[in-house]
């Protein structure tokens, strides 16, 4: 785990988990924690990238804000939107399953 932060600019946290690895343990539902953190900070700016092997993806909540224009991040129908994009590419990236 690496936490790179700059007064004024914002802070990055960076975690890798080797998938094989004994000592990981599940990490439950990556949607529902991202819609629920996107809920209560909307002002706050996300971005997830998960990847396994060669295939990835990536939540940027810049882009998403950008695209909404005056529709809050937080409205329910964005969330739910947000929600299914998660587990859409998880799904994809997993290989399907």
């Amino acid at each position: 785990m690496k936490i790179y932060s700059k007064k004024g600019k914002g802070t990055e946290i960076v975690a890798s988990f080797t998938l094989s690895h004994i000592d990981r343990a599940p990490i439950g539902s990556m949607a529902d924690t991202m819609v629920s953190l996107i809920a209560v900070w909307p002002n706050v700016d996300f971005v997830y990238k998960h990847s396994v092997g060669d295939r990835g993806f990536t939540l940027d909540t810049r882009e998403i804000k950008k695209t909404l224009e005056d529709v809050p991040i937080n409205n329910p129908m964005v969330i739910d939107w947000i929600k299914e994009f998660v587990n859409e590419n998880l799904k994809e990236i997993n290989g399907g399953a």
